[in-house]
């Protein structure tokens, strides 16, 4: 098997993570979940909190993965895909950095893919995992209903644990702000990270020199322990991402090529679960291929199993996305959310 990343190093691409019980357990299903957990923090409930920080509400966070897994784990994304990177070396995935897809060709007895390092491959099939801004299918499925921008945008910081008020592990801890929302988490013995979602139109590119004087302003508001992290964060590790969310139109493949992953659905953060999504895609359809004897019908079977589920988290993502930008009448996201896990502790 070859995997082409368009990064240098995968190990340090993107911001920190939530992985919730759900994506534990198909974690698990590849014999990683118990690395993971290791390399990231326990999260055991979500705290809801008011602009100052007062405590509101404390949520226990659901479990539906095996005995001896926490509910959730905080993680950073350099340890989360140095797990996923070592395990897939180790069951003899070769990789190459810096290459992309350049083209994709049928042939009689596979598909044809020609790399943007010159290499030019047959394979049996083609798994377009490659993001929102997908080459695999802009190539391969050029008249696809594309990705939209959600009318937000995030921040993110690092802050260190240490100092004079040390941040709590153990929970995800959300603000709501006249203006914005906020949130932060513990992902390691060194750093806990602060986001905050962003009711805007879509930017142009910003100069980095001015993230972080604009971060802490968007932040003033806050007090508690997101209004000490503010005064924290840490230089050189702020990021702003515009939001996009997208369910690709059926189907999602076409001969030996399919699309997974955000590739094929675009999720806003709201229910904090789009890496879930794209891991069971994974999953999934690794497990559909083992017992395959029909490539298409697998794959029909394939994008019939995971559509609705995918379409559920991104509808349900998107209209707390709506809500927190005053737009679809009376908010309901809590229980929004609670619907949404409930469904998603159902198997993948």
């Amino acid at each position: 098997m070859d995997v082409v990343e368009l990064a240098l190093d995968v190990r340090i691409l993107g911001s920190e993570l939530l992985l919730s019980s759900p994506n534990l357990r198909a974690l698990d299903a590849i014999g990683v979940a118990d690395d993971v957990v290791a390399a990231g923090v326990p999260i055991s409930s979500v705290q809801f909190h008011t602009a100052d920080g007062t405590e509101i509400a404390n949520v226990p966070t659901p479990s539906v993965a095996r005995e001896g897994l926490p509910p959730a784990v905080g993680i950073t994304r350099h340890a989360f895909y140095g797990q996923l990177y070592d395990a897939a070396v180790a069951a003899g995935a070769k990789i190459a950095h810096e290459t992309t897809v350049q083209e994709i060709s049928d042939a009689d007895n596979g598909v044809e893919v020609r790399l943007t390092d010159g290499r030019v491959s047959l394979y049996d099939l083609v798994v377009g995992a490659d993001g929102w801004a997908s080459t695999v299918r802009k190539l391969r499925f050029p008249k696809a209903n594309l990705p939209q921008y959600a009318g937000q945008c995030v921040w993110r910081g690092r802050v260190p644990r240490n100092g004079e008020r040390p941040l709590k592990e153990g929970s995800l801890r959300g603000y709501a702000g006249a203006n914005h929302s906020a949130g932060l988490i513990t992902v390691n013995d060194k750093h806990s990270y602060i986001f905050c979602l962003v009711s805007q139109p879509k930017p142009d590119r910003l100069d980095e020199s001015t993230f972080m004087d604009t971060f802490k302003g968007l932040l003033e508001e806050f007090g508690g322990e997101a209004g000490w992290a503010r005064d924290n964060l840490e230089e050189g590790t702020i990021s702003l991402a515009a939001l996009h969310h997208h369910v690709m139109d059926k189907p999602w493949h076409d001969g030996r090529v399919i699309l997974i992953g955000d590739a094929a659905h675009t999720t806003t953060p709201h229910i904090g679960y789009g890496a879930g999504l794209a891991v069971e895609d994974a999953v999934v359809l690794g497990e559909m291929l083992g017992s395959s004897e029909d490539l298409a019908a697998t794959l029909d079977e394939f994008v019939a199993r995971r559509y609705e589920r995918c379409k559920l988290v991104v509808d349900n993502s998107t209209q707390i996305s709506r809500w927190q930008q005053g737009l679809d009448g009376e908010p309901a996201q809590a229980e929004l959310t609670n619907q949404t896990w409930t469904a998603l502790a159902e198997p993948m």
